[in-house]
C-alpha cells in the first residue's frame, strides 16, 4: 500500500511546484518504479527487517508491470495533453527485463544455491564494480548537462519524493502499531526508487524529442543523489539521537547512585540512633559446680 502512494506523491508534488511539463513527467515515471537496490543496503546498515524488505521489494517489481504503465498513461495526460499517445512501450520493455532477471536470480539461489555464489562473485561483483567507475567517470561526463539546466524546484521534487515517501510509510507503520524494525524496513523501502530503469526507458520512450528527453531525465539523476543524501543524513540524526540517550542514561544513573549513597548514609544513621538489641545467655561456673546466672549482653 505504501509504494502504490508514490504516485500521488509525485502527481502531488509535480502540481504544486513550477516545473516543466517534461520534468514533471521524469518525476511521475521515477515514481512508478520503485524497489531500488539502495534499499537493501539501508535495510542492513539500519538493523530494520531484511526479509520484510526483500518481500516489498519483490511484490513492487511484480506489481510494477501493470501499475508503471497504467498511471504513467492515466496522469501522463496532464503532462502531455497535446500528445494522443504516452511513450510506455520502452518502459514496458525495461520493465520487464528487470522482473525476468530478478526472477532468475531468485529461481537460481532456491535450487542451484553453489551456481549463484559463484556468479555473484566472479561475475556480478566485477560488473557492479565496473559499472559504478564508469558510471563515476563517463557517466557524470555524459551528463553534464544537468548541471546546465540545472532547476532549484527540479532539485527540490527530486528531494521530496523520497523524503516523502519514507515519512508517509513510517509512519503508517507506526499507525498499524508495528515494531520499529517493519516501519524502518517499509520506510526505506518505499524511499528507494530505481532510478536507472527510469533513466534507460526515459532516454528510449522520448528518443525522438531530444530536449523533452534530457530534460525528463533531469529528475532521475538528482534523485539518484538525493536518496543516498537523505539516508546519510537520517543516520548523522541516528548517531546524535544515541549519544543524547546514552548521555541522559549516563546521568540518569549517576543521579540514581548518588541517591543510593545518600540514602545509606541516612539508613546508616537512623540505625546507629536506634537501641541495641539485647541478647539474653545463661553462664555456668563450672568452678562453683552448680552456680548459674543470666547475663544481658547489648
Amino acid at each position: 500500500m505504501t509504494i502504490n502512494v508514490l504516485f500521488q506523491l509525485a502527481f502531488g508534488i509535480a502540481m504544486m511546484l513550477p516545473l516543466n511539463n517534461d520534468v514533471r513527467f521524469g518525476l511521475l515515471c521515477v515514481a512508478c518504479v520503485p524497489g531500488g537496490g539502495l534499499g537493501h543496503v539501508a535495510v542492513i546498515l539500519g538493523d530494520a527487517d531484511l526479509p520484510l524488505s526483500l518481500a516489498m521489494n519483490l511484490i513492487s517489481i511484480v506489481a510494477m508491470l501493470g501499475t508503471a504503465p497504467l498511471w504513467i498513461f492515466v496522469l501522463g495526460q496532464y503532462f502531455y495533453r497535446d500528445h494522443k499517445v504516452i511513450p510506455i512501450y520502452n518502459f514496458e520493455i525495461w520493465l520487464a527485463s528487470t522482473f525476468f532477471a530478478y526472477t532468475a536470480g531468485l529461481v537460481i539461489n532456491r535450487f542451484k544455491p553453489a551456481v549463484a555464489d559463484g556468479l555473484l562473485t566472479w561475475i556480478i561483483k566485477p560488473l557492479m564494480l565496473l559499472a559504478s567507475i564508469l558510471y563515476i567517470t563517463l557517466g557524470v561526463y555524459i551528463n553534464m548537462y544537468v548541471f546546465d539546466r540545472i532547476n532549484e524546484y527540479a532539485v527540490l521534487s527530486a528531494f521530496l519524493l523520497p523524503l516523502s515517501g519514507f515519512t508517509v510509510a513510517y509512519i503508517t507503520g507506526k499507525i498499524f502499531r508495528q515494531k520499529d524494525s517493519f516501519c524502518k524496513s517499509m520506510a526505506l523501502e518505499t524511499s528507494s526508487l530505481n532510478v536507472l530503469i527510469v533513466l534507460a526507458a526515459i532516454r528510449f520512450s522520448l528518443a525522438s524529442n531530444k530536449n523533452s528527453a534530457d530534460f525528463a531525465s533531469v529528475v532521475p539523476l538528482w534523485v539518484m543523489f538525493t536518496i543516498p543524501g537523505i539516508y546519510v543524513l537520517l543516520a548523522i540524526l541516528r548517531f546524535f539521537k544515541g549519544c543524547i540517550g546514552n548521555f541522559l542514561e549516563s546521568r540518569k544513573q549517576q543521579q540514581f547512585r548518588h541517591f543510593s549513597i545518600a540514602s545509606g548514609i541516612v539508613n546508616q544513621a537512623n540505625m546507629a540512633a536506634l537501641s541495641a538489641p539485647l541478647f539474653v545467655t545463661e553462664v555456668t561456673d563450672d568452678d562453683q559446680g552448680s552456680v548459674s546466672e543470666k547475663i544481658t549482653v547489648l
